[in-house]
């Protein structure tokens, strides 16, 4: 079987399975029942689950990916093989996000000649890719199936350090039921910048990986994904990461209306504001993203946009961080004009640009 890669260099694709002990305040796993049975595809009350109701929770959301590629290698050609991962079932329309790269043949990145979806019922459907974003590794796939169960989602945003979470997938695409781990949110708002791969709002954690996990849930102790995961360190103890739903979610929903990401470009180089950065670069606010760089003739530098300058605000949507910057960007076309509202040393200003695209 061929494993599907996640080309990150030092990060291969896996999928994240993370379960904690906890209290039963709504931020925990608790190790005891406190409200009964867990229902699959609603969500908890306000007191935290046990693990094993986690578990029955989110599995009926979850199924199992098979990429099949080519079966007729002819002189020269890689030879046939299955790549395997793990995907979220988002809605009953029967769209599936995975992972891109789960889809991808290892050696040249080929798309699959056939996708199989096997969901918690054990049945099997083919599957039409609806739609890949390459720099979030981000994909959605459509089946042909009646009584999905979709996944509850989290709030965006709705992540704390310190968090307990479980998530679950298929390990070395085992036969039987979903593998578990368990851990915490270790980190979030970190980064991945290496080519193909541009995520800005990565969510980090101890949990354990698996491969074949590619493109399964994080979830919190209400069984909600906060994240899908996506890749780890290749060394020993190293963190896992998960997409946030943050920059997920919207990239998700455009892939299902439109099929691709039409990005559009602003041309600015960013870090986000913390207060450490702000005393160290003079600055009147904490929060938004600072801006280090802008583009030679692009449509940031036509807007008027400088270093240092910092963006709270681009076309009415608040920017706390990249991932936020990433996200507004996926939603509006090349050729858009949006309002941009920044600070610059202790001046509001409001500027208007007009978005390019990702060559100028």
């Amino acid at each position: 079987m061929i494993r599907s890669p996640f080309c990150l260099g030092i990060f291969a694709c896996f999928l994240i399975l993370s379960v904690a002990q906890g209290c039963g305040d709504g931020t925990g796993i608790s190790s005891r029942r406190e409200d009964g049975a867990g229902i699959p595809g609603q969500r908890s009350p306000g007191a935290g689950l046990t693990a094993e109701e986690l578990v029955r929770r989110i599995e009926p959301s979850l199924v199992r990916i098979q990429a099949r590629f080519s079966a007729d290698a002819k002189d020269g050609e890689l030879p046939a093989g299955t790549g395997f991962g793990t995907g979220i079932v988002f809605d009953r329309l029967g769209h599936v996000v995975t992972n891109d790269h789960v889809l991808l043949a290892p050696a040249d990145r080929r798309l699959p000649k056939e996708i199989v979806v096997t969901t918690a019922g054990n049945k099997s459907f083919w599957a039409v890719l609806q739609g890949r974003d390459r720099a979030t590794d981000l994909a959605v796939l459509r089946i042909e199936a009646r009584d999905l169960v979709p996944a509850a989602f989290a709030r965006p945003g709705d992540v704390r350090v310190g968090q307990e979470v479980l998530a679950l997938g298929y390990a070395l695409d085992l036969t039987g039921g979903p593998t578990v781990t368990r851990g915490i949110v270790s980190a979030t708002r970190q980064s991945i910048y290496k080519e193909p791969y541009t995520i800005p709002d990565i969510i980090q954690t101890d949990a354990g990986i698996n491969p074949g996990n590619s493109g399964g849930p994080l979830v919190n102790a209400k069984g909600e994904v906060i994240g899908i995961n996506t890749a780890i360190v290749k060394e020993p103890g190293s963190p896992g990461f998960a997409i946030s739903m943050a920059l997920a979610e919207p990239v998700i929903r455009t892939l299902i209306r439109d099929g691709r990401i039409r990005r559009a470009f602003l041309g600015i180089g960013t870090v986000e504001a913390t207060p450490a950065v702000a005393f160290r670069l003079g600055l009147t606010v904490e929060t938004g993203v600072v801006v280090t760089l802008v583009a030679a003739d692009s449509p940031a530098e036509r807007a008027g946009l400088q270093q240092n300058d910092v963006v709270l605000e681009i076309a009415g949507r608040t920017i706390r961080s990249n991932g936020d910057l990433l996200a507004v960007l996926a939603r509006h076309a090349p050729g858009e004009s949006v309002p941009v509202r920044l600070v610059r040393g202790s001046k509001a200003i409001a500027l208007v640009a007009v978005l390019g695209h990702p060559a100028e």
